[in-house]
């Protein structure tokens, strides 16, 4: 009994360390976000840079980032990331700044002034026009019948130009990291056009310097990538500052359970 306690003891050591040291795992963020003493718009791109790179960008949504539509998440490809800095930009002004720590997840709220959309612009509506001033004695009764048809299909008209002179304009992040051969970025239509006839690439074919493919080639866990999704899947279902702790708690669960099955069998026996 007192050898199974000994290697139960030295396997949630090792798997302690491990757990704790899994190079590849990104690092989580998700926040409220203020522009000029407002919550921001919807659209608004957040990004965030290491060493002047763009490596993770994301619009906002109902005031807020990295909670909806997507998770915000700042990858470790080459498991190099650990203790660098990160900066984070809203629109094109820096908001923050947060220490890369893989597997962890940070509320992390941005407040920023500068020259941003309020929430009430295009709210307010234009004055209609005054009424007309009743034409002359023995005017046809057909005649403002007349009148009312036109001013419908005028409007109607106006209506249809309005649509369709709605003129995109995207707003793309940086090209982000380069993983498996591809590269992404994040475009958002600052028009708000609901279309996308111009909407350019949010993907493109890129190749690695040859340092980092050779760095990659040495590191098996980065190259595997086993634990990797792994832990990155855990951080992502925590939402809170406690991903490796919440990790390892899983990890000492299984073992745990795996021990007790077997004690439990052998006291059967």
């Amino acid at each position: 009994m007192k050898k199974t306690y000994t290697i139960l003891g030295f396997m949630i050591l090792l798997l302690s360390a491990v757990a704790m040291a899994v190079p590849g795992t990104p690092h989580q963020f998700f926040g409220s976000v203020t522009t000029n003493g407002h919550a921001a718009v919807d659209g608004v791109l957040v990004t965030a840079k290491i060493n002047g790179q763009s490596v993770s960008a994301a619009p906002t949504e109902d005031g807020s980032y990295g909670i909806s539509p997507d998770v915000f998440y700042v990858p470790d490809p080459n498991g190099d990331r650990a203790g660098k800095k990160i900066e984070f930009f809203v629109g094109d002004v820096k908001a923050a700044e947060f220490t890369f720590a893989n597997g962890y997840s940070d509320e992390l709220d941005l407040s920023v002034t500068g020259d941003f959309p309020s929430p009430d612009d295009g709210n307010d509506d234009g004055g209609s026009g005054g009424n007309g001033g009743s034409g002359g004695n023995g005017g046809s009764g057909g005649t403002p019948k007349t009148n009312n048809t036109n001013t419908t299909n005028n409007t109607n008209n106006q209506n249809q130009v309005n649509i369709q002179t709605c003129t995109e304009d995207w707003v793309c992040s940086d090209w982000l990291d380069c993983v498996n051969g591809k590269q992404k970025r994040v475009c958002v239509d600052a028009a708000k056009c609901d279309t996308e006839t111009a909407k350019p690439a949010l993907e493109q074919e890129c190749t690695l310097p040859e340092k980092i493919e050779e760095k990659r080639a040495e590191n098996p866990a980065v190259k595997k990538g086993f634990f990797n999704s792994i832990t990155g899947a855990v951080t992502g279902v925590v939402g809170t500052g406690a991903g490796p702790w919440i990790l390892l708690i899983v990890i000492l669960g299984v073992l745990v359970g795996a021990f007790l099955f077997v004690a439990q069998k052998r006291k059967r026996k």
